[in-house]
């Protein structure tokens, strides 16, 4: 073979590798941003996994990996994580969000122009569903947030541009029913009564969806607000008392309507509640003194079973003690079945089951209304 010619292959043969070479890195999954326009010179990407989201406490829990990632030629390349994740990219003062699995690769130009923050993702119905919401809402959302915030009257108009939003919203929802972004949608910008409205109409679509467990926990925390809502505004001086049954710390079930013909306390707790702990001293001691008229039963609310039994073993309180399982619907809660919103809160039952009076937090009022009326 002529030196030529086995030159000839040996360019041929490299040319070869180095397109696979460079194939190969166009195919790895990444979020790639290019940039036009920007003012900052660095973007921060929050990276949270899908599963943790609903169990996320706050922006400072460590589940979320916080990065500060330099722009570099007007662009900037995100390896996808290998896990479905979720990433809320900061750019300036706009935020937009990519909806990863691990195969994806995704784009996004971004542009700062004389209109504003403008972007368009490419890769994915979620994450180009999302970017088509965005642009549909953007110029209310201008509107929202170039608003004064000084007065009432600058408050009332926001609350006005917000509530158009929520139409927007339920207008692109309903127009995008088949679109697997609106589950992203309604996950992080709708109320409560929109994400209920519209849960039935996306069921098959959340089955396949990659954050089909950030929707149910929404629809979870839609369904909980609005039973307890319902609650509240039944639950009143002279109304029946609902009727319940939950196991008590013996695991035998109990149930409230077996107590009629008493005076009763409903003393709704929890281990980490300060001011519940601050006032089992004084429970103990009108326990003691009233039981044989009046009888008292604790909720424990919000906390894990072992928990709860380790704190009865601590504090040794006599009377009924009863555990709400966390993992309880809206419909089972007996804490939202009697609309309670704060720790302590205790409800002073008469012998006919109806609602005497209700006391918010450790208050000596309890005390003495217990002296007015159990004799």
């Amino acid at each position: 073979m002529k030196f030529n010619q086995l030159l000839s292959i040996m360019k041929t043969k490299l040319t070869l590798i180095i397109a696979a070479i460079a194939l190969a890195a166009c195919g790895k999954p990444q979020i790639k941003l290019t940039f036009e326009g920007m003012e900052s010179d660095n973007i921060v990407v929050v990276t949270t996994a899908i599963k943790d989201i609903p169990k996320i406490e706050g922006d400072s829990d460590p589940r979320n990996k916080v990065d500060t990632i330099k722009i570099e030629n007007n662009k900037v390349i995100i390896p996808v994580a290998e896990y479905p994740s979720v990433y809320t990219i900061f750019i300036d003062d706009n935020r937009i969000f990519a909806i990863t699995t691990p195969d994806d690769r995704l784009t996004y130009k971004v542009k700062n122009t004389e209109n504003g923050f403008e972007y368009e993702a490419n890769g994915s119905d979620i994450v180009e569903g999302i970017s088509d919401y965005d642009e549909f809402v953007r110029p209310i959302m201008t509107q929202i947030n170039s608003s004064p915030r000084e007065t009432q009257e600058d408050f009332d108009k926001i609350q006005e541009l917000r509530k158009q939003r929520n139409e927007m919203l339920a207008e692109w929802v309903g127009n995008n029913i088949n679109n697997p972004a609106v589950i992203f949608i309604l996950s992080q910008y709708a109320d409560y009564e929109t994400i209920l409205e519209f849960s039935p109409k996306i069921e098959s679509l959340v089955k396949s969806s990659p954050i089909k467990e950030i929707f149910k926990s929404r629809v979870s925390e839609a369904e909980k607000y609005l039973a307890m809502k319902k609650a509240q505004e039944s639950i009143i001086e002279g109304a029946i008392a609902p009727n319940f049954t939950l196991n008590d710390n013996q695991g035998k079930p109990f149930t409230l309507s077996t107590l009629r013909g008493k005076w009763v306390v409903l003393d709704f707790w929890g281990t980490w509640c300060g001011w519940c702990i601050k006032g089992i001293p004084e429970m103990k001691k009108y326990y003691a003194k009233l039981n044989k008229r009046c009888e008292f039963v604790s909720i424990d609310c919000n906390e894990g079973k072992d928990k709860w039994l380790a704190g009865l073993k601590k504090y040794e309180m006599p009377w009924t003690q009863v555990y709400q399982p966390t993992d309880s619907t809206p419909y089972e809660d007996v804490s939202i079945m009697y609309g309670i919103s704060a720790f302590p809160t205790k409800i002073i039952l008469t012998p006919e089951g109806t609602i005497h009076k209700i006391f918010v937090g450790e208050t000596p009022d309890f005390y003495k209304e217990l002296d007015n009326v159990v004799k």
